[in-house]
């Protein structure tokens, strides 16, 4: 049994529709026609009617408006590959050879540690930026060689230039070995590198804070 719940957001200028599973703390949410997962610490109380009212929290439209709305088709593709925190990163690629971490002072307020935290998957890693006041994590960078490319990998990514362009359009900007596609306003981007062949070479994102 489904019940049906309204989310009325005072952050973003819309409305949206929530259904929830009875007696369970995960939660899919409906956008605009597409789904997403949202996991509550509590379980909802519904009313006689089973609706109620929610706001969104700051972290969550901050992070819905950054990583979901109105990217480029491959920038999704590369989040959806390297996964949204270190804990999704290992679930997907297995236990990394080894991790890397950094304690980074926060560019707004200095007395604020942060951290960096890469995983290594030999040629391959998947770095994140975790802000300790909003308590989330940031993708910062991640590099895929072809060498090292999984399965799943080789079905989302185009193996050479024309199939690129096929897939995803003609870049903003390109070299002749390089294709950038921008990931949002703040020059975050996702570069694909070619070989002389032109077949794909690597897939690489820079993040920006």
């Amino acid at each position: 049994m489904y019940y049906r719940l309204i989310i009325l957001c005072s952050l973003l200028s819309f409305s949206t529709l929530l259904f929830a599973a009875q007696d369970s703390d995960l939660y899919e949410l409906n956008i605009n026609g597409q789904n997403y997962e949202l996991e509550l610490n509590k379980p909802l109380t519904l009313g006689k009617s089973g609706q109620v009212q929610l706001v969104l929290s700051k972290k969550f439209a901050s992070e819905y408006l950054e990583y979901v709305d109105n990217l480029p088709e491959a920038c999704k593709n590369l989040f959806m590959l390297a996964g949204k925190n270190p804990k999704d990163t290992m679930a997907i690629f297995g236990k990394p050879s080894s991790i890397d971490e950094k304690v980074v002072a926060n560019q707004y307020d200095s007395k604020v540690n942060d951290k960096l935290i890469s995983l290594n998957y030999g040629l391959n890693v998947v770095s994140f930026y975790y802000a300790t006041q909003g308590d989330n994590y940031l993708l910062s960078y991640v590099i895929f060689n072809r060498s090292q490319f999984t399965k799943n990998m080789r079905r989302t990514f185009p193996d050479n230039e024309d199939a690129l362009i096929k897939k995803y359009g003609i870049p903003p900007e390109k070299t002749p070995y390089e294709y950038r596609y921008y990931c949002s306003d703040e020059g975050s981007y996702l570069a694909f590198t070619f070989n002389d062949k032109k077949a794909l070479q690597k897939v690489e994102f820079i993040g920006y804070f």
